[in-house]
């Protein structure tokens, strides 16, 4: 009893059917010997070939006088043909080996790419272990040793496995046909390599879909930044009422200041004045401010000075437009929202003694009021 003919297919579908590709075969010299003629071998393989229906375990088909061993892997099929009485566990170890040998061979892409004969080089693997077989130059207990070794790289296969499946997070269904598949190819450890490999190709693939998906959405974030309209800022803008009351016995004067009650400058002195309303005149804003601070109606509003230094606030850019106003001569100033108190202060002290005292620049303002109108008075 001996190996009569090897071949290795590739089973791909086209249109409605499938198609057989014929990779690379070998003929052995014993089937010369054989009552068929040793030319038709390769003609009955294809025909039994297409009858088959692929499994993921070694399978034997009888046909005529002949036994067919077959193999699938990932429609990649091996199979032999050989006398009818040949021993079963024989022809799926010899198919086994041969499948072995042919992934530690090629490379995946390889196999891919090929067509019709195009691997006709493994052609003389196939033959040095089918001749071995045919010799009896393999016996049971070295096949036995091989069988032990290739155990103990199996569960190192399987754990290799396992981890590339916790990665790319695949189906429980899956994962258990892999480890079935695993348990019933004793001797195929490379093989199971070459599909972990595979997998950490697939789960390298992934990470390079994210990686582009990322700079995609960072590119658009970019684009919208630089081609969108800019949101540009505007400073603040407050008016302060400085009001002056002459004193009846000389040329000098007191002036209208209040106490703030909250930060910034919390309990320091400053003109009664805020911030001005969207759509309001300032110099409205001016005398709302001061109604509301001191309860005085004030008249005869007049531009003093505008002051815009970015730090003269430490809230935000803050610009202030400060106005000259008169109120009633006996007009009695009463404290109230943002102020703790209001009531008018000797200029000449204020401008002598309370320059630290005071609140945001409105010292400066002091000083620029006094060169303007009392430079003559207050030396």
């Amino acid at each position: 009893m001996s190996i009569l003919y090897t071949l290795i297919s590739k089973r791909t579908k086209e249109e409605n059917h499938y198609k057989e590709k014929i990779l690379c075969d070998q003929i052995f010299s014993s089937s010369k010997n054989e009552k068929n003629s040793y030319s038709n071998l390769p003609h009955i393989s294809l025909k039994v070939l297409r009858k088959i229906k692929l499994t993921n375990k070694p399978s034997i088909l009888k046909f005529d006088d002949f036994k067919f061993f077959y193999l699938n892997n990932e429609n990649i099929i091996f199979l032999c043909m050989c006398n009818i009485d040949y021993d079963n566990n024989r022809g799926v170890r010899f198919l086994k080996k041969i499948l072995l040998k042919f992934y530690s061979t090629f490379k995946e892409e390889e196999i891919n790419k090929s067509i019709q004969y195009s691997l006709n080089s493994f052609n003389k693997v196939i033959k040095e272990i089918g001749d071995q077989y045919n010799n009896n130059e393999i016996d049971s207990d070295e096949e036995n040793m091989n069988i032990d070794k290739l155990k103990k790289n199996l569960i190192e296969t399987k754990d290799i496995l396992i981890n590339s499946n916790e990665m790319l997070d695949l189906r429980g269904e899956n994962m258990k046909e892999m480890l079935k598949k695993a348990g019933s190819l004793k001797d195929d450890s490379s093989v199971y390599s070459y599909g972990a490999n595979k997998m950490k190709n697939r789960f390298q693939r992934k990470n390079y879909i994210y990686i582009i998906i990322i700079f995609i959405i960072f590119g658009g974030l970019l684009f919208y930044y630089f081609s969108g309209e800019k949101e540009y800022k505007s400073p603040s803008l407050t008016a302060d009422a400085i009001v002056l009351r002459k004193h009846k016995n000389d040329d000098k004067h007191d002036i209208l200041l209040v106490t703030r009650g909250h930060d910034p400058y919390k309990d320091h002195l400053a003109f009664p004045g805020g911030f001005v309303d969207y759509n309001e005149d300032p110099m409205k804003g001016c005398l709302r401010e001061l109604k509301e601070e001191t309860n005085l109606d004030g008249f005869d509003i007049e531009l003093l000075t505008v002051r815009g230094d970015p730090k003269r606030d430490p809230r935000k850019h803050v610009v202030t437009i400060a106005y000259t106003v008169n109120v009633e001569e006996n007009a009695q100033p009463l404290g109230a929202d943002d102020a703790k108190d209001a009531k008018f202060y000797d200029l000449e002290d204020i401008y002598k003694n309370y320059k630290n005292k005071m609140s945001f620049d409105h010292y400066g303002i002091i000083q620029e009021l006094i060169q303007k109108k009392f430079k003559d008075l207050y030396k």
